[in-house]
């Protein structure tokens, strides 16, 4: 199956159901299936031929859907772009995947004019949405070339999507998914999270980021259910919304639940939760809990993996500090250092196979082939199985802390912190030093109006860690930096 069979399907069968909303408008079924269409047919009036990669450099728009699934229906491969990069990050982008066109709104086009004679040969077309502009392509154009799907040229084991990883150990490199890929990972979400189509879910993740695509996209479309979508989060727009669109389904990371839960809104519609992209500290569960009544399902899995590898079953049981188990048809297995599979309960390197398994990084066969060893994914994430095959996340393998010979999971130490009552946000790195190798380092943000020493919460950790877990230097900001799905940059942390 095709990823445009999933809105082919929904057409078929709901196509005067509202399938996109946003203030001040909606589509249809049967709208957006035309408009994805268009799309199709205008990149091969263009000269777009199969196989070829075309660029969205998009903020959250509902035009993102038609763009999605037009490029792939064009048998293109889309190659999505994070809206807040620079002309730099932009072009390595542009030149790495060899991008035949990219979509870019009006006010994003200053970034994209501003690479004249550094963007790839490759680089035919740029496709305006917005005014026009000499040497573009009107986006409005594109959507009279047809209402029909073309043949997309392409199977299933064709490359769908390129989506590039957040370059937190360097410049970001693009996972090619295939549409087997991404399809088999609905289908298997599905088998797990009844979503039917009476959902109504909100899209407020950045869409340019593969949790989004998958969980605010992909499987609304896949059972014919209403997406509304917000360009940013804000609390008071998020609640809002919500309670005025009558939202069913929220895929969000922890900060977001964090702000809703301190909103203190009552959310009557909302049934199901899903927290991803970052860990879910209990705290942050505990307190949307207490706050909305509603538990939030941790599901994870690397942009490698489709996104979606575990999550937790609605049905139970839900454990807290775990991802849930592996998808129906995905194995996990947690490796040591050898590549010898470790029992269940110790920690070592978690490892995927399946079918949402990425075919390979582009331009990069030493990493793919690091990546990918015999059919198993290294994910670079710390974790252990428990006895049900629950899949507990200790922490990121670049982020161990080796203090002493000792490791040291900065997530284990977070979430310490994050129960001290003066505490709103805690992110932990290491510090090389000369004789430790490294020593650990917490960044703190303080709960408005609350004061704390750094003295006072390194004993506070000590009253729950082993001491060669304790930070040793406690530095306080007023925010953290974020990436933009929402985790902490921990890279600019660790240079900072």
């Amino acid at each position: 199956m095709l990823t445009v069979d999933l809105l082919r399907r929904s057409r078929q069968a709901w196509p005067d159901a509202a399938a996109v909303e946003w203030e001040g408008g909606s589509w249809t079924y049967g709208q957006l299936y035309r408009r994805a269409a268009g799309v199709a047919r205008g990149l091969r009036s263009l000269g777009v031929r199969p196989g070829e990669f075309v660029a969205a450099l998009l903020p959250n728009t509902p035009e993102y859907f038609p763009i999605y699934f037009g490029i792939q229906a064009a048998g293109s491969v889309l190659v999505a772009v994070n809206p807040l990069f620079r002309e730099e990050e932009i072009a390595h982008i542009l030149r790495d995947s060899a991008a035949a066109a990219i979509f870019v709104p009006e006010r994003l086009y200053p970034r994209v004019a501003a690479l004249a004679g550094r963007l790839p040969p490759t680089l035919r077309h740029v496709v305006l949405l917005g005014r026009e502009v000499p040497d573009t392509v009107p986006y409005a154009e594109l959507l009279t070339a047809g209402e029909e799907f073309p043949d997309p040229g392409v199977d299933e084991g064709a490359v769908a999507a390129c989506l590039y990883t957040s370059g937190t150990t360097g410049a970001p490199k693009g996972a090619l998914l295939t549409h087997a890929n991404l399809t088999f990972d609905v289908a298997a979400i599905l088998q797990v999270v009844p979503l039917t189509e009476r959902d109504c879910f909100l899209g407020v993740l950045p869409y340019f980021h593969s949790f989004a695509q998958m969980g605010n996209l992909l499987l609304p479309v896949a059972v014919g259910a209403r997406t509304v979508v917000l360009e940013a989060f804000r609390p008071e727009a998020v609640v809002s919304a919500m309670t005025g669109s009558g939202v069913t389904v929220f895929a969000a990371v922890p900060a977001m639940f964090a702000a809703l839960a301190a909103a203190g809104q009552k959310l009557p519609t909302l049934r199901l939760c899903i927290s991803g992209g970052a860990p879910l500290p209990p705290t942050v569960a505990a307190a949307f809990r207490r706050s909305c009544g509603l538990e939030l399902l941790e599901g994870d899995g690397p942009t490698e993996t489709s996104p979606v590898a575990y999550v937790t079953p609605p049905a139970g049981p839900v454990k807290p500090g775990s991802v849930g188990p592996p998808l129906p048809g995905v194995a996990v297995r947690i490796l040591d250092e050898a590549g010898r599979e470790l029992p269940r309960g110790q920690v070592g390197e978690v490892a995927v196979h399946g079918p949402n398994v990425m075919r390979g990084y582009l331009n990069r066969p030493e990493e793919t082939a690091e990546a990918l060893r015999d059919g198993w994914l290294r994910t670079g994430d710390l974790g252990y199985l428990d006895e049900d095959g629950y899949v507990f996340l200790v922490d990121r393998k670049k982020d161990l802390i080796l203090s002493g010979g000792m490791n040291v999971y900065p997530r284990e130490v977070e979430e310490v912190l994050l129960t001290h009552p003066a505490v709103a946000q805690a992110a932990v790195v290491g510090r090389m030093h000369p004789l430790r190798g490294e020593t650990v380092r917490a960044v703190v943000v303080l709960r408005l109006g609350q004061t704390a020493t750094a003295g006072e919460l390194g004993a506070f950790c000590r009253q729950h860690l082993a001491a060669f877990k304790c930070p040793r230097e406690v530095e306080f900001r007023e925010e953290l930096p974020l990436l933009p799905t929402g985790k902490v940059d921990k890279k600019a942390l660790r240079q900072s």
